[in-house]
Parts: structure tokens; C-alpha cells; sequence
């Protein structure tokens, strides 16, 4: 046999492995003994089996109504929590707000007041300064008015 050749007996397990028929026909057969050997090995009869399944069914029910109700249940707590927080934080907050308020109100009564004290300080310099003027004008104009009356008198003596 040459080093090309395919044995005969590969060459027809080959062919097998290619029929449908073969396949389905160990589909079938394989079907047929695995329902045959469930019938001698069913631990009950079909009516005992029916209500195993229907009372199975309900434990399964009542098993997924009860873990709904507990997701629900943490749902609602969780949610219940986050709510308590958020309204812990809105609280903090305008608390913060307010704090932040009254710390500006109170830096702009400071500097209210600072500029009221700056403008009366500022008045009083300046009616200072206008009083020392008057005086000074009151001066000159007392000066002024003595030349005057002496030289009036000393025009009346001639």
C-alpha cells in the first residue's frame, strides 16, 4: 500500500460518518433506551410524580414570592436610607448656606461701619479745616476792617 492510499476501512467509516440516516437512527435508538431505562428506574408512578412536580411548583412559587418580597423589602430600605441622607446633606448644606450668609452679613455691617467711622472722620477733618479757614478769614477781614477804621480816623483828623 502507497503512502497516498486510504485503507478500505477508514475509508468506509468515513462514508458512515457522513449519512444523516446513521446519525438520526442513533439519535432515535439512543432516545428509546434512555426512555426505557427512565421507566424501570422512575422511583414513583406517573400520578405520585405529577403531584411531586405540582408540590415542587409551589415551594418554587413561594420560594420566588418570598425572595421578590425581601428584594423589595431591601428596595424599600435602601431607598428609605438613601432618602434620610439626602435629606441629612440638603440640611448640612443650607445650614452651610446660612452660616455662609451671616458670616458675609456681619463682614459687610464691619465694613458698613468702618466706612461710616472713615466719612465721619473725614467730616469732622474737614470741618476742622473749614473752621480754621473762617477764623483765619475772620482774621483778615478783622484786620482789614482796623486798617479801614483807623485810616477813616485818620483821614477825620486831618
Amino acid at each position: 500500500m502507497s503512502e497516498n492510499q486510504i485503507p478500505q476501512s477508514e475509508f468506509d467509516h468515513e462514508s458512515n460518518a457522513n449519512n444523516p440516516g446513521g446519525f438520526f437512527a442513533g439519535l432515535l435508538l439512543g432516545g428509546l433506551a434512555g426512555a426505557g431505562a427512565m421507566m424501570l428506574l422512575a422511583p414513583h408512578s406517573g400520578k405520585r410524580t405529577r403531584a411531586n412536580i405540582q408540590l415542587k411548583s409551589i415551594e418554587l412559587r413561594d420560594q420566588a414570592t418570598e425572595t421578590v418580597e425581601d428584594a423589595v423589602s431591601q428596595a424599600r430600605a435602601k431607598a428609605l436610607h438613601i432618602t434620610n441622607n439626602a435629606r441629612r446633606e440638603a440640611n448640612h448644606m443650607q445650614q452651610v448656606g446660612e452660616d455662609m450668609l451671616d458670616e458675609k452679613k456681619q463682614q459687610a455691617s464691619d465694613k458698613a461701619r468702618k466706612i461710616s467711622a472713615s466719612i465721619r472722620k473725614e467730616a469732622a477733618h474737614l470741618q476742622h479745616r473749614s473752621e480754621n479757614v473762617l477764623d483765619e478769614q475772620i482774621e483778615r477781614v478783622s484786620d482789614v476792617v482796623e486798617a479801614g477804621k483807623s485810616a477813616i480816623q485818620g483821614v477825620d483828623h486831618d
